[in-house]
């Protein structure tokens, strides 16, 4: 959640979705208006042509009544006095229906039906159709004096799939109408023009449509003002319907605007705010956030991979990405800078302790006793004096090899079988000085000569050994064991040398154990031994361990790993 990516999609999102919305709201709001405008509009228009119908049919209603009850034509053909009479008032009724049809313009068929007279006449305009007559006659003839028909009020008929709308007024048996087709109702609607793909048309009260519409699929609506979808050749679209009932008759009088027709009265610039609105949603806003995942959030996760590496301890990590922007660029460069003074930092930081640790080893390594110089001198000048010419060759070879290897190795490792060859050249200098009062034993297998170990371990051991390990008869006893070993779940090598003399002292002991004096702060007569320790130390980091302890003498227990630490391990060869 705090992350960048986060921050910038949010604080975006907090600019972005309010406009948006705004957009939403005024669109949709506009829409409303307009619709609301175009509605009352088409709405006043239906009222006032509706109005007009209603008044037209008020009066051809007020005409019939008037007619069936005061025409005296009606009476004499009822009345059925002579043939004569009766011929001449059917006449004369049908000329006044006749001329009385021009002035009621909205009439397609004036009727009487007389049954008691056996007469039914009509007057009907010629739009009206012959089969059409013959129908309506046939209709009222077989159905005036059934509950089919309405007396009271205008209504709907359909009579062989054709709508007509019709008044009868019945008064003693005699039965007076004025028969309308709603499609000739629906004439004068087509006189106006409205706009394009906008229907009127004609229902009764159930929703039934009355008058055909062309191409649009519709056999029946309901509602008043509301907004359905339809069909027009084929295609479905959405229309604002607008209906008003008849205050004379069961019939409504409809409307039908395209809803796109409603749009075009929009403003310009609503139009144009759809397009907006679009362009914002699915170009602008897309792009934005592309343009920001490109040149920021990839930039930015890599820098932070990189960094994470970096803390991980991997300094040979470098940004490489391609950015486009001058900031990133110059993070880029510092950061790689940065990592690249660091490893040379630490190059040569590490080249100094190396040296350093290099310079502390070659001085412990060199810190021997002079008393072994002199002392080897001393019985290489007595064995002279004697005369014996071996004895003096091979003590001659001896310190020759012995001080070789003491002065001229300056590596900090060794191989191991080097290691007991200087040991056994030291070991046969002393014998000769002790005069045979001292004897030795190697035990190494094989398969350990090659392996490394610091120079001169065993040897200070030994050296310590004769020094102080003596018996009451003069003779020292020392024996060297080698061998594999486990120590701290790692392989190791261990080295154990044994002598015969007394052991060591407890105040030794305690010394030899205490890691406070691996680093002595002035010289001791054990300083051999503190050297050894502390080399070890150095070169092997803690993972090495030696062990002093009494068992018939002194005991000292070497445990040296297999793989010491090779960042500071000279090469042997």
């Amino acid at each position: 959640m705090n992350s960048i990516r986060t921050k910038l999609i949010r604080s975006f999102l907090c600019f972005a979705v309010p406009i948006v919305i705004l957009l939403v709201l005024t669109n949709i709001y506009a829409v409303y208006l307009v619709r609301t405008q175009v509605s009352k509009s088409y709405e006043n228009m239906v009222a006032l042509y509706l109005n007009q119908v209603d008044t037209a049919l008020t009066d051809i209603e007020q005409y019939l009544s008037l007619t069936i009850y005061y025409d005296d034509n009606l009476q004499a053909i009822k009345r059925d006095e002579t043939d004569m009479t009766s011929n001449l008032a059917r006449i004369s009724l049908k000329n006044k229906l006749a001329n009385d049809i021009l002035v009621y313009k909205t009439v397609d068929c004036f009727f009487a039906y007389l049954p008691e007279a056996d007469t039914f006449l009509s007057v009907n305009k010629n739009s009206m159709e012959y089969k059409k007559r013959d129908q309506i006659s046939t209709y009222i003839q077989n159905n005036a004096e059934t509950d089919a028909v309405d007396f009271y009020n205008w209504k709907v008929y359909t009579i062989e799939d054709s709508h007509y709308l019709m008044r009868i007024i019945q008064s003693n048996n005699m039965y007076l109408g004025a028969c309308i087709q709603m499609e000739s109702l629906k004439t004068p609607m087509t006189l106006v023009d409205l706009g394009e793909n906008i229907y009127t048309f004609f229902t009764d009260i159930n929703g039934t449509v009355l008058t055909p519409l062309n191409n649009l699929d519709l056999d029946s609506i309901h509602g008043e003002n509301s907004l359905v979808k339809l069909t027009q050749n084929g295609k479905k679209a959405n229309y604002q319907f607008i209906s008003r009932s008849s205050s004379k008759g069961d019939f409504r009088l409809n409307v039908l605007i395209p809803e796109k027709n409603t749009l075009n009265y929009l403003p310009h610039i609503l139009r144009f705010s759809f397009v907006i609105l679009f362009v914002l949603c699915f170009i602008i806003i897309p792009a934005y956030l592309i343009f920001i995942n490109k040149d920021i959030l990839l930039p930015l996760k890599s820098l932070v991979a990189s960094m994470k590496k970096v803390k991980n301890g991997d300094l040979n990590v470098r940004i490489n990405l391609k950015t486009t922007s001058d900031e990133f660029e110059i993070v880029k460069e510092t950061f790689n800078n940065m990592l690249t003074q660091i490893q040379d930092l630490q190059i040569s930081v590490q080249h100094e302790k190396n040296t350093a640790l290099n310079e502390e080893l070659y001085r412990l390594q060199m810190q021997q006793s002079p008393h072994f110089l002199i002392n080897s001198l001393n019985i290489l000048y007595n064995l002279s004096g004697s005369k014996d010419n071996k004895l003096v060759e091979e003590m001659t070879l001896c310190m020759i090899r012995y001080y070789r290897f003491i002065y001229t190795n300056h590596f900090n490792f060794v191989l191991l079988k080097d290691e007991i060859s200087h040991c056994e050249d030291y070991l046969r200098i002393q014998k000769m000085s002790l005069k045979d009062k001292l004897t030795y034993s190697f035990t190494v297998p094989d398969f350990l000569y090659d392996t490394p170990v610091p120079p001169l371990i065993v040897q200070t051991f030994l050296e310590n050994a004769i020094k102080y390990s003596a018996s009451e008869d003069g003779s020292v006893t020392i024996s060297v064991n080698i061998d594999f070993a486990e120590y701290k779940q790692e392989d190791c090598i261990k080295i154990i040398i044994k002598d015969n003399g007394n052991g060591f002292p407890e105040d030794c002991l305690r010394m030899f154990q205490s890691t406070e004096n691996i680093f002595p702060q002035k010289k001791s007569e054990h300083m051999g031994i503190m050297n050894i320790q502390r080399r070890i130390a150095l070169l092997y980091k803690g993972k090495s361990d030696i062990r002093f302890s009494n068992s018939n003498g002194a005991k000292i227990e070497i445990y040296l790993p297999v793989s010491p630490d090779f960042n500071i391990m000279r090469n042997l060869s």
